[in-house]
């Protein structure tokens, strides 16, 4: 299993294009599915990073 740092990760997260959402037909699940999974990722992803919690 691959580790990434948030460094990574937030290099990736700049770094990515502006693109539309999928055309529904394109993708093989629902794309409120897609948004969604993606917020959950991003979502874990600030609450495991002890450098940014407040105290």
């Amino acid at each position: 299993m691959n580790y990434y740092s948030f460094d990574k990760y937030g290099s990736d997260i700049i770094n990515s294009p502006n693109t539309e959402l999928p055309d529904q037909d394109s993708v093989p699940v629902e794309v409120d599915l897609l948004i969604e999974e993606t917020k959950i990722g991003c979502m874990n992803a600030m609450l495991l990073c002890p450098r940014q919690r407040a105290d």
